[in-house]
């Protein structure tokens, strides 16, 4: 989750940009948020890091490693 002018949202991935979505959320813990409202379902996220990220970044998809060895 994030904040953007006070206003709760999460970025979400459209044509290799972020984009802000407001949401509305229900309980959280340390680790996971509940959405109440805001989102569809077939979103892909952006997750990590989210300081350096605004509406509009370009956003660079790295694959995944496999590190349960």
């Amino acid at each position: 989750m994030s904040e953007r002018a006070g206003i709760p949202g999460v970025y979400v991935l459209e044509n290799q940009t972020a984009r802000f979505r407001m949401v509305r959320s229900g309980k959280a813990n340390a680790t996971q948020v509940q959405i109440l409202s805001g989102l569809n379902g077939n979103e892909i996220l952006v997750l990590g890091d989210l300081s350096a990220v605004h509406d509009g970044s370009p956003i660079k998809i790295l694959e995944a490693t496999d590190q349960r060895k």
